[in-house]
């Protein structure tokens, strides 16, 4: 590490990248603008350092990495790649009855 900067030590100290995918890409413009504010806000949040788990954050039972982020009626699938530092978004949907 160069002179000034230090290893980050925790899931928080890192600057996360974010990917999401062509579907989610997709799901996302269909949204409510109330809606796609607040997922603009946690997309900020976690690019900015902020844990990707913070929040109403489950895991899923199916794989290792993989999680669900509740934002009103609608659910937004993503892993984490630890090793790459990156947050990548499956899918946005929202839930039904």
């Amino acid at each position: 590490m160069g002179r000034g900067q230090r290893k980050p030590k925790t899931m928080n100290d890192r600057r996360w990248r974010i990917v999401m995918s062509r579907s989610a890409q997709k799901s996302v413009k269909k949204m409510p603008k109330t809606l796609l504010r607040r997922i603009d806000t946690w997309i900020t949040d976690i690019h900015s350092g902020t844990s990707p788990l913070s929040g109403d954050v489950k895991k899923l039972n199916h794989q290792a990495s993989s999680y669900r982020k509740r934002i009103g009626n609608y659910r937004i699938f993503f892993e984490i790649m630890y090793s790459e530092v990156v947050v990548y978004i499956i899918d946005v949907k929202r839930r039904t009855k």
